[in-house]
């Protein structure tokens, strides 16, 4: 670590021990002979302390941050283990370097007093290597000792981190200089933006910081500095608290790879399965599509809509009036079957329904929509719950944007979930209100209002079996229903309200006009759906049937 500044140094040359603390800790550095070797040694304490910091306080813990966010929600990338061994391997090569000259040093000095700071770097290089050994030792995916490797993993990994950010920390505050404002300064920085690509940023604040110290501010900068001193400890108990939150999150997030080891075949179980079912009834995915959203609707994507009203004596979701036309329950019940004898009690029907609507999407000429799983089952289910929460299909765009709102979704990406909407129809209940009164906030097209009264002629439908499709291909997933809703032939009352509403209008014809931009939003909003309020651990249960509890 850099101890010493330009302006003594022709003092200090000839001392026999050189103080480098406020403590007034004596270094006791041999005396050195001429200013050369001085320079010689105070560049390798700059040296390690620029290594260490880069090393073990900046790679090590990208590493980690790449480990536990690029690989899953929302940050995924198929690279992200070749970026995380890089980063560790880096990390600790260059961590290695200046812990050795950090040793080097110490055992070129004869009254040497930073005990605690080469302890902490001892056991600090024990530990990563260790870590770089199980990575060599790493068991295959298969190995039932797996398991227990990546826990071993996991903990001396964020172990390692959590103390070389206390040991940097230890080292800056050796330092008496007022130079240790840039040092503090530049590790606070990389440690509260995580270690991420803003070199150039960081190196500029160095720079600017360097250059305050010189200027007329600098007595205000050095007060700053011993100001900081005493909330050196608050900053390391704030990392520790930190890595621990890490480690306890790292298991109860929602992965990409979630069945990667526990059932494998998941989602090729799922598709195959859709795509059998679409074979023979090519409405199919408009069923599996909202059969989601109906589920997110309420409580959150729990599965709760799967539990039988019988079980519950009637008062189940499933039995709510909004729930309409809901279908394909049996499908469900089937993939889940399947999977149970494959993977007894792994994969959840929350996770199955999610997987269900995504393929279906796919199916139908839509994106490839990745979404994370580990989705946890309810327990508990509500008629009175759907009758509230479920919305009706004349909502207004104020209560249309607050429902999707207070999901994550922004305007844009609720406008685009609406899209779901080209695939399917809608039954002559949810539209008669719109045919036979007059209103003024629904701007439908004269010429396609009698067309819709001639398949829903009264205005209490005789039957609840007649589907007006929602627009002109309801069996393909493209931006038709966007075109339709322009020219005032929105199937709902809802539809036709977007149209000419000044916030949602201008996104319409975007996608009207782009069918590619449409596909975009939605994957994103149909992922923030889809983590509506979801089960984790043991939040919830992994239900062996989906119709009831375990």
């Amino acid at each position: 670590m850099p101890t010493l500044s330009s302006a003594t140094m022709e003092h200090q040359v000839q001392a026999t021990s050189v103080e480098s603390t406020e403590s007034g800790v004596t270094s006791g550095l041999r005396p050195w002979k001429g200013q050369s070797n001085w320079r010689r040694s105070h560049h390798l304490k700059n040296a390690h302390g620029i290594l260490n910091i880069i090393g073990w306080g900046v790679l090590l813990p990208t590493g980690a941050i790449v480990a536990r966010n690029f690989r899953n929600y929302p940050l995924k990338c198929d690279e992200w283990y070749q970026l995380h061994t890089q980063c560790q391997t880096s990390g600790y090569m260059i961590g290695t370097v200046g812990w050795g000259i950090g040793i080097w040093l110490g055992n070129s000095s004869r009254q040497y007093t930073l005990k605690a700071h080469r302890t902490l770097g001892i056991v600090i290089f024990t530990f990563a290597t260790l870590q770089m050994l199980a990575l060599w030792l790493q068991p295959k995916k298969e190995n039932e000792c797996r398991k227990l490797w990546e826990i071993y993993h996991i903990v001396l990994g964020y172990t390692v981190i959590v103390l070389s950010i206390a040991n940097i920390f230890e080292g800056i505050g050796n330092i008496r200089s007022h130079a240790a404002v840039v040092w503090r300064f530049l590790d606070a920085l990389t440690l509260c933006r995580g270690g991420q690509w803003n070199r150039v940023y960081q190196w500029r604040t160095v720079i600017a910081v360097k250059v305050l110290v010189r200027s007329p501010y600098g007595n205000f900068v050095r007060l700053m500095e011993r100001m900081r001193n005493h909330t050196c400890s608050v900053l390391i108990l704030r990392a520790v608290l930190g890595m621990g939150i890490l480690v306890g999150a790292c298991e109860a997030q929602l992965a990409y790879d979630y069945y990667k080891f526990s059932c494998p075949n998941v989602e090729t179980t799922v598709r195959n399965a859709v795509l059998g079912v679409v074979f023979t009834d090519p409405t199919a995915p408009a069923a599996f599509l909202r059969l989601l959203f109906h589920d997110c609707q309420v409580q959150g994507c729990d599965a709760s809509i799967m539990l039988g009203s019988k079980e519950l004596n009637g008062n189940s979701e499933i039995a709510s009036g909004m729930n309409f036309g809901i279908r394909k329950l049996e499908t469900v019940h089937h993939i889940k079957y399947k999977l149970e004898a494959e993977c007894p009690g792994q994969v959840s029907c929350a996770d199955i329904i999610a997987l269900a609507a995504k393929v279906s999407v796919a199916l139908s000429g839509g994106p490839d929509i990745r979404i994370p799983l580990g989705r946890k089952d309810s327990t508990t289910s509500s008629r009175q719950a759907g009758d509230v929460n479920i919305p009706p299909p004349n909502i207004t765009v104020d209560t249309l944007l607050d429902i999707f709102t207070s999901k994550g979704l922004n305007l844009k990406e609720s406008v685009a979930i609406m899209g779901a909407h080209t695939l399917g129809g809608g039954h002559c209940i949810n539209i008669v209100d719109r045919l036979f009164e007059r209103r003024p906030d629904d701007p439908i097209n004269p010429s396609f209002k009698p067309m819709l009264r001639l398949l829903c002629p009264t205005e209490k439908p005789l039957t609840n079996l007649t589907i007006v499709p929602n627009d002109k291909t309801p069996l393909a997933f493209d931006n038709h229903y966007y075109k339709d809703v322009l020219m005032g032939k929105g199937l709902f009352t809802i539809d036709s309200r977007m149209s000419i509403d000044q916030r949602t209008a201008p996104i319409v014809a975007e996608f009207a006009a782009n069918k590619y931009r449409f596909f975009q939003v939605f994957s994103s909003a149909f992922v923030k759906l889809s983590l509506s309020n979801v089960l984790t651990n043991d939040e919830g249960e992994v239900r062996r049937k989906c119709n009831q509890v375990n």
